[in-house]
């Protein structure tokens, strides 16, 4: 049994013949096989080594006789595999609203980042993992993730939506408003007093007033508009002539009735009071 441990040994023998013997010492010189060998090797994700496409962390050994002694030697290959995991997401936005893109990955690399606004990358709009967008139209995003050799590309679409806008305002029953909106989605909520509400009848409103208020469609698109209520001022008649002709034949105050706590009164030339009355009455 030889010590593999040492590099010499010896083996003693002894040899008769007759009444003739002799002892002699043979000393082996012993060739191991030479120390295992690591060759490492860092690859990108779904490429090839030794003809094999990899997704995972592989080891190869590889045994070759060594031509001067006869021993074997033994070479492991251990191969790392790079997965840039880099994800995405697609989003929606209302038109002239700003959003991020976010590029969702783990930080075990040091990754750089190439953003472009299409396919054909014409132009680097970013080299950060996120940039900011502000909604134009709808524009499909890329963004070449890389660390060492290895690179990735991912895309998101941004799709982008329509707000709605105030038509116009209609006087209904003299001191009622209704808020007509048209475009972005098809059902729509307003911002009046304060509270989100599907009813779009102002009343009792007050004329010649600037309201403010958001109309938001079914997509969460909002719009702030403002808009003027129409005049409410009491109109006196200057002229009276009661003479059946239909043009002037009653005394009637415009807009009196939104004002039924006033007090009307009627004075001749001289001060003497001629009327003097609720405008309820």
């Amino acid at each position: 049994l030889i010590d593999s441990k040492i590099k010499t040994d010896t083996i003693r023998y002894s040899v008769s013949l007759g009444s003739l013997a002799d002892t002699a010492s043979v000393i082996f010189m012993i060739d191991h096989p030479s120390m295992i060998k690591r060759i490492d090797t860092l690859i990108c994700s779904g490429s090839k080594y030794n003809n094999l496409v990899l997704f995972e962390d592989t080891i190869f050994s590889d045994t070759s006789i060594i031509k001067e002694n006869g021993c074997p030697n033994i070479v492991n290959h251990v191969v790392s595999v790079l997965d840039i995991v880099a994800n995405l997401k697609d989003t929606a936005l209302c038109i002239g609203d700003t959003t991020t893109l976010t590029v969702k990955n783990q930080d075990e690399y040091d990754y750089k980042y190439e953003w472009f606004e299409d396919s054909n990358r014409k132009k680097t709009i970013g080299n950060k993992k996120a940039i900011s967008i502000k909604a134009k139209e709808e524009t499909s995003y890329h963004v070449v993730v890389s660390a060492k050799s290895c690179k990735k590309e991912v895309e998101a679409t941004l799709k982008v939506y329509s707000k709605p806008y105030l038509d116009r305002v209609v006087e209904i029953n003299k001191n009622d408003l209704e808020i007509i909106a048209d475009g972005g989605s098809s059902v729509y909520e307003f911002m009046i007093d304060k509270k989100w509400t599907t009813n779009n009848i102002i009343k009792n409103y007050i004329g010649n007033k600037n309201y403010k208020i958001q109309i938001k469609d079914d997509n969460g698109c909002i719009t702030d508009t403002t808009f003027q209520t129409p005049s409410l001022n009491l109109i006196i008649p200057t002229l009276i002539t009661p003479n059946g002709d239909g043009h002037n034949d009653y005394f009637s105050i415009k807009n009196l009735d939104l004002y039924p706590n006033a007090t009307v009164q009627i004075f001749e030339r001289h001060g003497k009071i001629l009327l003097d009355c609720k405008a309820s009455e």
